[in-house]
């Protein structure tokens, strides 16, 4: 269960990526996490030094001794001034607490509510334009590679490999935005546990003579490093049709691939569970 400053941190993150991501949040979630950064904003006073009438009357015999008069109520009016401003002091710094945790908790609320609005509207067109533009910087790479020499490659080969470095950073905060929305809505896919439509719509698309049925879906090897994953994505994978989706959406792609042979299993379930009762 994710905590509630876990769920402001993941929020924090998710407006830090918009930046590398090239996506733009709505204006409600963002208005919310910044009155949360005002809140944390607010000076709090410190709690003054307290004076004891024990040691302010050690003060008052020294002064004596040595020839002074005191003022008992200049004094007591010291030691009272202090302790009515130390509670003033300890009730701002309950305000403050308190404060601050109802703002994160309205904030929290606001991005829970939108965040499915968040990857679809803001986090999905930044993906798309991610993988448009890296198609066609892909294509002009002419089957040269990623990770070689890049001081004799042609000047087009260069260009492509420096913008696909850089579209290659947007994709992975972009990604990463994702996580972090689904970790603070509390979003785990009922079906697609395994997450294997987390970024293909269609990974048996990847998995030829492969159908549903006692063999699990065979895993696509997508490369680790990120630039090699991005020119994957729109060469090898585009069949499977890379995408960014929402937990349900995600979910509704498991179940057109699984979902049959899951009722089926349920119903020969219910069936067998019938008859054993019919038989008793």
């Amino acid at each position: 269960m994710t905590t509630e400053r876990g769920r402001l941190l993941a929020l924090s993150r998710v407006i830090e990526h918009q930046r590398v991501g090239g996506y733009d949040l709505p204006g409600d979630v963002l208005e919310a996490h910044s009155a949360y950064q005002r809140a944390q904003a607010i000076p709090v006073p410190e709690r003054p030094a307290l004076r004891h009438p024990d040691t302010a009357a050690t003060a008052l015999v020294d002064q004596l001794a040595s020839g002074q008069d005191v003022d008992l109520l200049a004094t007591a009016g010291d030691i009272t001034a202090a302790q009515d401003e130390a509670r003033r002091v300890d009730v701002a710094q309950q305000l403050y607490a308190l404060v601050v945790e109802r703002v994160g908790e309205r904030t929290s609320m606001v991005a829970i509510g939108a965040a499915d609005q968040i990857i679809t509207e803001s986090l999905r067109p930044a993906y798309t334009q991610v993988l448009d533009d890296a198609h066609g910087h892909a294509a002009k790479l002419g089957g040269a590679s990623l990770d070689g020499p890049g001081w004799d490659a042609p000047a087009k080969v260069r260009t492509a490999r420096r913008e696909l470095a850089e579209l290659a950073d947007r994709l992975r905060a972009i990604r990463t935005a994702r996580l972090d929305v689904i970790t603070l809505a509390e979003q785990t896919p009922e079906h697609d546990t395994g997450h294997n439509f987390a970024l293909l719509r269609r990974p048996q698309a990847l998995a030829p003579g492969w159908s549903p049925g006692p063999r699990p879906m065979p895993r696509p090897d997508v490369p680790a490093d990120p630039v090699s994953m991005l020119v994957w994505l729109v060469t090898v994978a585009e069949p499977a049709d890379p995408w960014l989706p929402s937990t349900a959406e995600q979910d509704a792609a498991w179940f057109d691939v699984f979902g049959q042979a899951q009722q089926a299993r349920r119903a020969a379930a219910v069936s067998a569970r019938a008859n054993a009762g019919a038989s008793v």
